[in-house]
């Protein structure tokens, strides 16, 4: 519906630049209002809500001539419908199917078959690395290093969802077992 793509569009615009306030008004209802001057994580709240933006997990990795930031979601809260992406190209929006599913395959085991977790990622390369005339409406790019850059949406998720892997708890006792059981015992003076 027109609605829902004006929607979109203005989505994109204030993800794009949260130093910019917006509100968008359909059918004389206030439908997305964001204020000046947001980081990220606060615009992505104000877009996507507060449910989703507190399942995303903090993403910033770089290698060779790429650099890749942003928030991805957490494994456990990843579904199979309901996903929201958005990928930048040097804070320019763009659509990339293939970029998705590195970042899909970056999950590897740690989501169900079937389940799609939210993305909002921010690649930045040279300007001279990437082609930004390819679509009409500007939606589409062409990088000169593809698989590279698929190979960095790749490995930016593992690293994120690797500092999450070593934080986890990895024993816990049960409530009926004494703590002095697990205390080591102190060497002999």
């Amino acid at each position: 519906s027109v609605s829902r793509a004006s929607y979109e569009a203005v989505a994109t615009l204030a993800l794009a630049h949260p130093a910019v306030g917006f509100d968008l008004s359909l059918d004389g209802r206030s439908r997305l209002v964001t204020i000046p001057g947001q980081d990220v994580g606060a615009r992505l709240e104000s877009v996507w809500g507060s449910d989703l933006s507190r399942t995303l997990l903090p993403v910033d990795y770089a290698v060779g001539g790429f650099r890749v930031h942003g928030y991805i979601q957490r494994p456990s809260d990843a579904q199979p419908t309901g996903r929201r992406t958005q990928l930048f190209i040097n804070d320019r929006p763009f659509r990339d199917p293939f970029l998705v599913r590195a970042a899909e395959a970056g999950y590897r085991s740690a989501i169900h078959p079937g389940d799609r977790p939210s993305l909002f990622l921010k690649l930045e390369t040279a300007s001279a690395d990437v082609d930004v005339n390819v679509h009409p409406a500007k939606l589409e790019v062409r990088f000169r290093d593809r698989i590279g850059a698929e190979r960095v949406v790749e490995e930016a998720v593992r690293d994120a969802l690797s500092k999450i892997a070593a934080s986890a708890v990895v024993f816990a006792p049960a409530n009926d077992v004494p703590r002095s059981a697990f205390r080591v015992p102190r060497a002999e003076r």
